[in-house]
């Protein structure tokens, strides 16, 4: 397993691995007044590129892959077509979160696009288990038992400084599971969603049931930023 510099996603084999898409988003903020536009034609660079680089196969996502929570509006759906037909990926696989309502609706023209429920999916890679989930709804039994654990939902983030010269940047947070298992936490793929400053806030106010199990170390969690710097653990970065 491989984080990518500079980028919120990571390798394992061939996969290329992310959470918190978001596409759509754009059509959102318009709403709200924001002047941005949707060109499914960045996503597409964006990603290509990243596999290109990666040397990879397969898209992963974890949940979130569109915005809208409420199905889509018809401007969402061209512009998810042109999207899906950009994407040079052999394989698209999305782990369904709260926003992919109607996902599968979506991505039934596309013969290569699997929606995996919001229960999660495992795979094997070189004797390790992965198990992804977005994090909204509890896990199946099998991605619970799998020794890396990778979840979205709370677009990981960590506070630096405070006041007004207070900033949250992206970041993994990687804390210890269970008794020997791994649980990554990933930083949202698309910036206009935001991130979450996991040391301002407490477990119990994190979204999603694994945060209620007490089975999260998350103090002892070591904090990577994209770039790739190890900047401690958690209970070392906290917030007052």
């Amino acid at each position: 397993m491989k984080f990518l510099t500079g980028k919120p996603a990571c390798v394992v084999d061939k996969k290329l691995i992310l959470a918190e898409l978001h596409f759509g988003i754009e059509l959102s903020l318009q709403q709200r007044g924001v002047n941005v536009q949707l060109e499914s034609k960045k996503y597409s660079d964006s990603l290509n590129k990243l596999k290109a680089e990666s040397k990879t196969t397969e898209l992963v996502v974890i949940g979130d892959f569109k915005h809208t929570v409420t199905g889509f509006d018809q401007r969402e759906r061209n512009a998810f077509n042109e999207f899906i037909h950009e994407l040079e990926f052999e394989k698209i696989t999305v782990v369904k979160g709260n926003h992919d309502s109607r996902l599968e609706e979506m991505a039934k023209p596309f013969p290569h696009f699997t929606v995996e429920p919001a229960t999660g999916m495992t795979f094997q890679h070189r004797g390790t288990s992965f198990g992804l989930f977005h994090g909204h709804a509890n896990a199946s039994e099998q991605v619970m038992k799998a020794d890396v654990l990778m979840t979205g939902h709370n677009h990981a983030g960590i506070q630096i400084g405070s006041g007004e010269f207070g900033k949250t940047l992206p970041a993994w947070i990687i804390a210890p599971f269970g008794k020997k298992q791994k649980l990554i936490v990933f930083p949202s793929f698309n910036p206009l969603s935001g991130s979450v400053p996991f040391n301002a806030l407490k477990p119990r106010e994190l979204h999603g049931p694994i945060f209620k199990t007490g089975e999260v170390k998350l103090e002892e969690a070591e904090v990577i930023l994209l770039s790739g710097q190890r900047i401690g653990k958690l209970k070392h970065l906290r917030i007052e």
